[in-house]
């Protein structure tokens, strides 16, 4: 399992977070920053990294923020270069 590198890991079924939107995401945008921060498989990583990024970008318009929660959703992820 991965997981966030600060403070408690929470581990968290996808599929299972209330509020989601079709597809099984959540539809917020303080959660869709925080999917990178949640325990999932290792082979979701990519594509958990993929649908914070997603979030950000359909639910945040202002690009001062954007970059910000960027930075953000990319501490947390941790992607090595091969999967960034």
């Amino acid at each position: 399992m991965v997981g966030g590198g600060v403070g408690r890991c929470v581990e968290l079924q996808l599929d299972e977070v209330s509020e989601c939107r079709p597809g099984g995401r959540p539809s917020g945008l303080v959660a869709r920053l925080n999917l990178a921060n949640m325990v999932y498989p290792e082979k979701q990583k990519v594509d958990v990294y993929a649908d914070s990024v997603r979030g950000l970008l359909e639910l945040e318009s202002n690009p001062d923020k954007r970059l910000k929660y960027m930075d953000y959703i990319d501490m947390y992820a941790a992607l090595t270069d091969n999967e960034q």
